[in-house]
């Protein structure tokens, strides 16, 4: 799995329609989860890295494609 292919993931979820508050923080969470079922760490919480929170979001909400992989590129690791 590639940085390119989680960001495709996330890209997807993000254009699912919201439809109960937390979809934003559940969406992070798959993605997190999909990320270490298959031996990568990824670090999304919001709450220690608010830059990591604003670049997800441009990515995801407002489909800046660019900006995601950028991030996703930047904090995957494999542990």
């Amino acid at each position: 799995m590639t940085a390119n292919e989680l960001t495709n993931i996330a890209t997807r979820l993000g254009q699912l329609p919201p439809s109960l508050p937390g979809n934003g923080r559940t969406q992070r969470e798959f993605v997190r989860a999909f990320a270490l079922e298959r031996g990568y760490r990824l670090n999304l919480n919001p709450a220690t890295e608010q830059t990591v929170y604003e670049s997800y979001m441009r990515g995801t909400v407002e489909g800046d494609v660019v900006a995601l992989a950028a991030l996703t590129a930047s904090i995957i690791e494999r542990p």
